[in-house]
């Protein structure tokens, strides 16, 4: 035998577990969770106690731990954090909230100078709660909730509503003028586009390059232009770029590394691997907010202050437009004239224009859209537009039926899916348009790179 397997140490063997495995079903995930019982004859560990009423329906049948774990008046009780959405033990939950980091950096967003609450939702119903409280059992949290902007009707409409509310919709449409096209890609981007033209990074280069060339050949961008080429870059002169919904920051980057623009990312999110480093490394300030738009205030900002600016997003979803549009027409006052330059007051940053590259219009909501007066000038209310909503999900989701009939009923689909998104399109279109603003839609990109290709501008008139 080998010396070497004579002396080796003996295989360990996988210890059995001493308690089973934790009954409590992760929708998420998909799986059981992986710990052990809290105590031998219960079914759930300690954190999924309270939780599992929700799953196990039965309970505890046989009467067993009646004041312990998962009665509302045990010793070990849980209540949910609404901040950081942990289960904790009810008589910790105060020294819970001292240190928990969700409701801290909720605290820190909510004294910025630039937050309100619910500044942008709309017709707004508020119910004000206090702040930094637990949520037991699935109730309602205690934290501001605004009806309006956050809930969907369901559209209980019948069939012969649905046949007439397509009616509508078809005569609506004919009236509308045909969206042009204006695919071209910004010549300027041109040396930041990925080595090979395939994948995602392809797609998405090819829309924010086509979202910068609507915004340059409408005169956005010339006082950049006219300041690289005297390399002389002066902060007044110079236009920020506001990025809404900015995710992981593609858009604003382009435009800072294309134009030399200072950019300002606004998200409800935090992301990992942004591309704000490229930004720096082109010579831009960067300022990066993680706020809800529904409680921004653009024009607190201070990296706008004083200065003018351009609005730009690609796919900023639902009603999260509707919350961005309100946020920035507060910003288009009348100016005053300034040493030959427009400014609303001293100090207001002065938007040029926009461009939002809308999407996902089934998760906008009446209280929110900006649209209302217009869609009620048609007899449209709050029912017919959350079926429209709803129907609007056909224009990306539809596939080919493998039969002739299912064909039809796809291309139908279709059909009644682009109507609505064209439809919500419409009411934004007006809402800017009324604010002062030359307004078009455009189809900014090939179909087949994406099918949320259309494009809403607004330019400040010169």
């Amino acid at each position: 035998m080998d010396p070497t397997l004579e002396n080796a140490a003996p295989v360990r063997q996988k210890e059995k577990r001493s308690y089973p495995q934790c009954h409590f079903f992760i929708p998420r995930k998909l799986r059981r969770c992986k710990f052990n019982v809290a105590r031998d004859g219960d079914k759930y560990c300690a954190h999924h106690q309270a939780q599992a009423r929700g799953q196990d329906a039965k309970g505890k049948e046989d009467g067993s731990h009646k004041e312990d774990w998962g009665t509302q008046h045990g010793p070990t009780h849980r209540v949910l954090c609404i901040y950081c959405k942990t289960w904790i033990i009810r008589k910790k939950i105060e020294k819970h909230h001292s240190k928990c980091p969700a409701l801290l950096r909720e605290k820190e967003r909510r004294a910025q100078p630039y937050y309100k609450e619910n500044v942008n939702a709309g017709i707004s119903n508020v119910i004000p709660k206090p702040i930094g409280l637990g949520e037991e059992r699935g109730e309602a949290g205690q934290h501001f909730v605004s009806k309006s902007s956050s809930v969907t009707v369901e559209p209980d409409l019948t069939e012969n509503e649905k046949t007439a509310l397509v009616v509508v919709l078809k005569a609506i449409c004919k009236d509308l003028d045909e969206i042009e096209s204006d695919t071209g890609l910004c010549k300027e981007c041109a040396p930041h586009a990925p080595s090979k033209p395939v994948g995602k990074a392809w797609k998405h280069f090819q829309q924010q390059s086509s979202i910068l060339a609507c915004l340059k050949f409408r005169g956005l961008f010339e006082s950049n232009l006219r300041d690289i080429m005297s390399r002389g870059l002066f902060e007044d002169s110079k236009k920020v770029v506001l990025e809404l919904g900015a995710g992981k920051g593609g858009l604003g980057t382009m435009a800072s590394r294309a134009f030399g623009s200072d950019i300002v990312m606004v998200d409800y999110g935090s992301f990992r691997n942004t591309t704000d480093r490229y930004a720096r490394q082109a010579g831009a300030k960067v300022c990066r907010i993680q706020m809800d738009l529904k409680h921004l205030l653009v024009e607190r900002i201070p990296d706008l202050a004083g200065r003018s600016f351009v609005f730009c997003s690609k796919h900023l979803c639902g009603n999260a437009t509707d919350f961005a549009l309100r946020a920035v027409s507060r910003c288009l006052g009348p100016a005053k004239i300034v040493d030959g330059q427009d400014r609303k007051e001293e100090g207001t940053p002065l938007m040029e224009g926009l461009a939002i590259a809308t999407c996902c219009h089934h998760r906008c909501t009446w209280g929110s859209y900006v649209g209302q007066k217009w869609l009620k000038e048609l007899k449209i209310g709050e029912r017919k537009f959350a079926q429209i909503c709803r129907w609007a999900s056909w224009a990306t989701t539809v596939k080919s039926g493998k039969t002739k009939g299912a064909e039809a009923e796809e291309k139908r689909r279709l059909e009644v899916g682009r109507m609505c998104k064209r439809v919500l399109d419409r009411g934004r279109e007006l809402y800017i348009d009324s604010l002062g603003l030359e307004t078009t839609i455009v189809r900014y990109v090939d179909g087949g790179v994406t099918g949320e290709d259309k494009l809403l501008l607004g330019i400040r008139p010169r």
